[in-house]
């Protein structure tokens, strides 16, 4: 992944440091890629991704998917912020936003998801110039990595070359997977 464009490792801090999107798993992909590990999968696959903000019925996921051998192991979370809770109560523990999201868990065959693999790969989600990450369109696309210890990560929002192919990849993201619960406040 070349990070020598302002664009990319604008991308890259904005993710470090609003990194809490990243709630499928203990630690954000960005962290734990080329960590070399005893155990640690030599592909997986993430994404924040879903519909416009003005989809009625607006779905958000937050995915992780991990290789192992013919299988995947996919991790699904509601990726919409919840409500803003209210202060919080002295002496009270506030739930944090791990704490109010249910994990929707899955393993599935490679095979039953090519057309899932031929959507991540197409060229222009991965190899179209990044645009500026600050940028607040209605969509929600961002694109990780982790092959063999290399990370890569990608946001295609704001009209980049890649949101055909960003709306594909949801698409059928959404016909393999029900939908993750909510997130609430308990």
């Amino acid at each position: 992944m070349d990070a020598s464009t302002h664009a990319v490792r604008d991308l890259l801090i904005d993710h470090v440091e609003y990194g809490p999107q990243r709630r499928t798993s203990e630690r954000p992909l960005i962290e734990r890629c080329g960590s070399d590990l005893p155990g640690q999968p030599a592909e997986t696959y993430a994404a924040l991704i879903g519909d416009h903000w003005f989809t009625p019925d607006r779905k958000v996921w937050d995915i992780e998917m991990t290789s192992s051998g013919e299988w995947l192991s996919v991790a699904i979370m509601d990726g919409d912020l919840p409500p803003v809770p209210p202060e919080p109560t002295p002496g009270v523990a506030t739930p944090s936003l791990r704490e109010i999201r249910q994990v929707s868990r899955h393993t599935v065959r490679k095979s039953a998801l090519a057309d899932v693999r031929d959507a991540w790969i197409e060229p222009s989600l991965w190899l179209a110039p990044q645009s500026a990450a600050h940028c607040l369109d209605g969509h929600i696309v961002y694109l990780e990595a982790c092959v063999l210890g290399r990370y890569h990560a990608r946001s295609r929002e704001c009209g980049s070359e890649g949101r055909e192919a960003a709306t594909a990849l949801w698409r059928r993201l959404r016909t393999h997977f029900p939908d993750p619960s909510p997130a609430e406040l308990r």
